[in-house]
C-alpha cells in the first residue's frame, strides 16, 4: 500500500502543467457554462411557444363560443327559404387582434330569378380578441424575443470559442511578462501603435 502512495506522489511531482493545459481548463469551463445556458434558454423558448400556442387555442375557442351565441334566424315560407350557416374554419390573426370566420347565406326560391332558383353569398366576419389575451400574448412574445436574442448571442459565442481562447492566452502571457519584470514591453509605444485602430 505504501508503495502505491509513493508511486502516486512521484507521478504528481513529475506532472508539468503547460500553457495549453491551463487554457484548456478555462475554455472547457467557459464552453460548459455556455452550453448549460443555451440548454436553459432552449427550454424557456419551448415553454414560451407552448404558452403562446395555448393562448391561440383559447382565443379561437372564445371566438367559437361567441359565434355559437349568435342568434341566426332561419326563414322559410312556401316561396323562399333563407338559411345562414357559420363555417367550421376559424383563423387567428394576432396582428389584427381578431379571429375570422365565414358566414354563408343560402337563398332558395320556388321562383327562378335570372334562371336561378338558388343563390349563395359568403362574407367573412371577425370576433375581437379579449384584452387579457392580447396583453398576455404581447408580454410572452416580448419575453420570447429576449430569450431568442440571448440564445443567438450564446450561439455566436460557441461558434467563436477561439476568440475566448486568445483572450485567456493573452491574459496568461501578460501575467508572465509582469512576473518576469518585462512589463515595459507591454507598454512599448511602437508595439501599442500596431494594435490601435
Amino acid at each position: 500500500m505504501s508503495t502505491q502512495i509513493a508511486n502516486i506522489e512521484q507521478i504528481q511531482s513529475n506532472v508539468t502543467v503547460g500553457m495549453d493545459d491551463l487554457v484548456n481548463v478555462f475554455i472547457a469551463k467557459y464552453e460548459t457554462s455556455l452550453i448549460n445556458q443555451r440548454n436553459t434558454l432552449q427550454d424557456q423558448l419551448k415553454d414560451f411557444n407552448k404558452i403562446i400556442s395555448g393562448l391561440g387555442e383559447t382565443a379561437i375557442n372564445d371566438a367559437k363560443q361567441a359565434v355559437q351565441e349568435f342568434n341566426i334566424p332561419k326563414f322559410k315560407n312556401g316561396y323562399v327559404s333563407i338559411i345562414t350557416t357559420i363555417g367550421d374554419e376559424f383563423k387567428l390573426n394576432w396582428e389584427k387582434k381578431h379571429v375570422t370566420f365565414d358566414i354563408t347565406t343560402n337563398v332558395k326560391s320556388s321562383v327562378k330569378v335570372d334562371y336561378r332558383d338558388e343563390q349563395e353569398s359568403h362574407i367573412t366576419s371577425a370576433v375581437s380578441l379579449a384584452p387579457d389575451i392580447i396583453s398576455s400574448y404581447e408580454h410572452n412574445m416580448e419575453e420570447k424575443r429576449l430569450v431568442m436574442e440571448n440564445l443567438s448571442n450564446i450561439n455566436n459565442e460557441l461558434r467563436d470559442i477561439s476568440r475566448k481562447e486568445r483572450q485567456v492566452r493573452g491574459q496568461i502571457a501578460e501575467r508572465k511578462f509582469v512576473a518576469s519584470g518585462l512589463e515595459d514591453l507591454l507598454n512599448d509605444q511602437e508595439l501599442v501603435k500596431l494594435i490601435q485602430m
